[in-house]
Parts: C-alpha cells; structure tokens; sequence
C-alpha cells in the first residue's frame, strides 16, 4: 500500500528532474538571446545584464517614486560585475490610465520625493486625443536620471517606461533657453478624433499651436472640450475665444479659434498667445 501512494510523487520527481536541463537550457538562450538583442551596453565584458519579471533593479540604490496607478511587470538592467553598481536600465508598468493620467500621477510622485523636472515642449499644444508622454526626472542628488516614456494602449490602458540612467556628472534637468517651460497648455484632442496635421512654435514673447483634427463632434462639443483643457491648465476666459493666464507677473493673452471645414468633419483649430508686461 505504501509503495502505491509514493509512486506518483516519485513518478513526478524523476519528470521534474528530467525536465530541469531543458528547462534550464530554454532559460539561458532565452537570457542569451535577449542579451544580444539589447545591444553593446550587454555585450561588455566587465557588465552583467539582469532580467528581473516583476522586480525592480535589485542593484537600484534608490527608493523610486512609483504612484499606485501604476503596476510592475518587470525590469532589464546593465550592472558593473566588479562593484555591483547600476549603470542603466529599464523598468516596464503597465497603467489602467490614459497617458495624460499617467504623467500627472508620476510628476506628482517625483515632486513629492524631491526629485527635479525638465519642461518637456512636446508635451503641449494640440495633441492626439491619447498622446505618448515624455518627462526627466533628477534625483535630489543629481547622480540619477529617469526619462519617463508612457505609450497609449488605448483611451484607458498605457504602457509605461521608466528608463534609468547614471548622471554621470551631466544635469538633465537644468533649465536651459530651449527647455523653459512652456507657457503653452496641453491640448489633447477629444475622444475618438484624429489629428492629421499639427505645428507648433514658440519664442520668449509668443507661442502657438494649430492642428487639422478629423471629429465627429459638433464645433459646440468641440469648443467645450478645449475650453476645460484650458481651465485645467490654469487659464481664464475673458471674451469669447480669449483666454488669459498670469506667470511671474507676466500677462498673456490666449485667442482659441476653431474652423469648420467642408470636406467631411475636418475642424482647423489652432492657438495663439502673445506676453504682455504686467501693468500691475
């Protein structure tokens, strides 16, 4: 009777002993396979690469901000052999938010830990109605970057990307001319449109964005749309199509104008603002 009861746990042990070596063949060309693949960061001699599902970097030193919105799938990270120490990599969340939540989630989460920001100028004006985001962050000690890259999956799904980086010395987040931050709101287009063509430019006393966007929606629901985008940013409507915003005593003035065409639903929409000196 005793012999019985153990045959299948020794029947199992001698199929998972079998299947080990295979497995762990599959396991190292997969390791291989992916390794090669990644480029010559992996190929170094003195690096070690780290596949990680459902791990941060175990060589990552720092406490990451990663607000609840998002869920880890896993992290690929290149690590000097001798010291143990990270010198890049790539952790991969996945988000039931739209790209625009995904990036107020994390700035917020980064500030809060005191990490720094670079303005980033594509993240402005007239976008698709689900737009890819991209940020970089600094640590408080400068030794450390992340460059955020949220991809949408659709209106509520993104796949998110914290890509990490040595500073090396090099500060990410200084403010330079061309990374100012931009006085021009992020506008994405409503649900369920398409922008064929968008432009946008901008100078110390001026910005504009204009942008062809395919909609269904009548010019009212369109209108109403932007308008709440302009509010959310922190703009005021003081006549109709007129918008005005106040930054370190500096006035500007915002003109939204939206144009019917009559091919088939297109809308011409564009936005200027000019600065003004503040006359307080």
């Amino acid at each position: 009777m005793r012999t019985r009861n153990l045959l299948p746990a020794i029947l199992s042990a001698a199929i998972l002993l079998s299947l080990t070596p295979a497995l762990a063949q599959e396991g190292d060309r997969a390791q291989e396979l992916a390794t090669r693949l990644l480029g010559p960061w992996s190929q170094l001699s003195d690096t070690e690469s780290r596949f990680e599902p459902g791990s941060l970097p175990s060589a990552l030193e720092y406490e990451l901000p990663v607000p609840g919105e998002l869920e880890l799938v896993g992290s690929y990270s290149n690590v000097e052999t001798e010291s143990g120490e990270l010198q890049n990599g790539t952790i991969v969340f996945d988000a039931a938010a739209s790209t625009q939540e995904v990036m107020q989630a994390v700035t917020a989460a980064f500030a809060e830990a005191g990490w720094s920001q670079q303005p980033q100028p594509q993240n402005v004006g007239f976008l698709p109605a689900h737009p890819d985001v991209h940020a970089t962050f600094c640590s408080p000690d400068n030794e450390l970057h992340i460059y955020l890259n949220a991809f949408g999956r659709d209106a509520q799904a993104s796949d998110v990307r914290y890509e990490i980086a040595r500073s090396g010395g090099y500060d990410a987040c200084e403010v330079t001319p061309w990374a100012q931050e931009p006085i021009l709101p992020p506008l994405p287009a409503p649900a369920n449109s398409d922008i064929r063509i968008h432009a946008q430019n901008w100078f110390d006393d001026q910005a504009s964005s204009s942008a062809y966007i395919e909609t269904q929606q009548g010019v009212d629901e369109v209108e109403a749309h932007f308008s709440a985008r302009l509010e959310a940013a922190g703009w005021s409507q003081a006549a109709d199509g007129q918008w005005t915003r106040t930054v370190d005593e500096t006035s500007w003035l915002g003109v939204l104008d939206l144009l019917r065409l009559q091919d088939g639903g297109y809308f011409a929409t564009f936005v200027t603002v000019q600065a003004q000196e503040s006359n307080q």
